[in-house]
C-alpha cells in the first residue's frame, strides 16, 4: 500500500534466514517491508514465533497507523502473551510508521482458522472478516470489530454448516458503518438466489454491529468466484 508521497509498505510472509531476511523466528513469519518511492529499503521487520505466520492483508488507518491481518500458529515471542487458537489463527496486528507493535489480537476457534481481510469501519475502529474451526467439518464464517485500543467490540460468527459462505475476499464499509463482505457463496441461510454450480459471487451486507441485513448471489449455474470489491465515492 502507498503510506504516503514518498513511503511504500509491502506485507507477506517468509522463511528465510539469510540475506535482508536474516531474523527468523524459526518458521514462516509475517513480513513487512518499508520502502521509498525509488523502491530502496528503509527498513524491514519479522513477525511471528517458531510455530509459522503469514500476512495477507494490510490497510492504512486514519491515524496513519497500521492495521495487518494474517495467520499465527505460534504461543512464542510475539505470541507469547495472545490467545492461542491452534494452526492458523487470524491475526490482528497494529503497527506505527516504524513498525512498532501497538496492539496484537488474535482470533479464532479450537482449530484454526483462515484470515480473510479487513476494513476501516470508523476512526477509532476496525472490521475483520475470515473464517475460523471448533472441531467439526465446516469451517464457520466469522466477523468481528476490533478497537484501536485493542479491545474486541463485538464478534459475530455464523456456522459453516448452514451459511452457505466460503471466505472473504474483500471488505468495505460506507460513511454510516454498514459492512459488505464479498465471498464464495452457495446454498445457505446467510445468501438468497444461489444459481446452483459450484460457487457464485457472494455479498453480504452488515450494520455497524455485525447484525446482517442482506445477502445475495451472482452468477450461473457453473462456477462464478470473487476477487475484489471496492466502494465508490
Amino acid at each position: 500500500i502507498s503510506y504516503s508521497d514518498s513511503e511504500i509498505y509491502v506485507c507477506g510472509y517468509t522463511k528465510s534466514t539469510d540475506g535482508l531476511f536474516s531474523t527468523n523466528h524459526g518458521s514462516w513469519d509475517g513480513l513487512i517491508v518499508k520502502l521509498d518511492t525509488s523502491l530502496n529499503i528503509k527498513w524491514q521487520k519479522n513477525y511471528g514465533g517458531s510455530g509459522g505466520e503469514l500476512f495477507n492483508h494490510m490497510i492504512k488507518l486514519y491515524n496513519g497507523d497500521l492495521a495487518i491481518l494474517g495467520s499465527a500458529s505460534s504461543s512464542d515471542f510475539d505470541l507469547q502473551n495472545a490467545v492461542h487458537h491452534g494452526v492458523g489463527g487470524m491475526w490482528v496486528l497494529i503497527l506505527d510508521s516504524l513498525g512498532n507493535m501497538l496492539i496484537n489480537q488474535t482470533f479464532g476457534g479450537t482449530q484454526g482458522g483462515y484470515p480473510g481481510c479487513l476494513a476501516k469501519l470508523n476512526d477509532s475502529s476496525v472490521v475483520i472478516a475470515g473464517q475460523y474451526n471448533n472441531g467439526g467439518s465446516y469451517y464457520d464464517f466469522h466477523l468481528a470489530s476490533l478497537g484501536l485500543n485493542g479491545s474486541i467490540n463485538w464478534e459475530r460468527n455464523f456456522p459453516g454448516n448452514t451459511s452457505g459462505v466460503g471466505n472473504a475476499v474483500g471488505i468495505v464499509s460506507d460513511t454510516v458503518g454498514n459492512i459488505f463482505v464479498e465471498v464464495a457463496g452457495g446454498l445457505g441461510n446467510l445468501l438468497s438466489g444461489f444459481h446452483g454450480g459450484q460457487s457464485d459471487v457472494g455479498l453480504l451486507k452488515f450494520d455497524s454491529n455485525g447484525n446482517q441485513i442482506w445477502g445475495k448471489c451472482y452468477g450461473g449455474s457453473s462456477g462464478d468466484y470473487p476477487l475484489n470489491i471496492f466502494l465508490k465515492n
